[in-house]
């Protein structure tokens, strides 16, 4: 079976959603007919090459006010193990 995940590595929901793939495939019986096919997709194109804004500061953007604290917390409920925090760079200079 393929799967094929399209993943910005610097979306903090990307980066969330791959490691519980993978930890839903080590534990998955039919794990060695499983083959992951990543492609680099960046959310954001129009975004420069300085580091982009903070989780808060980007998703303020589309997230309603009283919505916002709900979603940082569970980023970083989902994401604690993960280190999911800080400003990313721009997601151009990773998907070179």
């Amino acid at each position: 079976m393929l799967i094929e995940v399209f993943y910005d590595v610097l979306c903090p929901w990307c980066y969330i959603g791959k490691h519980r793939l993978q930890r839903v495939l080590a534990d998955f019986p039919g794990r060695d007919e499983v083959q992951l096919r990543w492609r680099s997709y960046q959310l954001s194109p129009d975004e420069g090459r300085s580091p982009g804004p903070t989780a808060a500061e980007a998703m303020a953007s589309w997230t309603s006010p009283d919505q916002l604290p709900g979603r940082l917390a569970l980023i970083g409920r989902l994401g604690s193990d993960l280190r999911v925090n800080g400003r990313p760079p721009a997601s151009r200079i990773p998907l070179r």
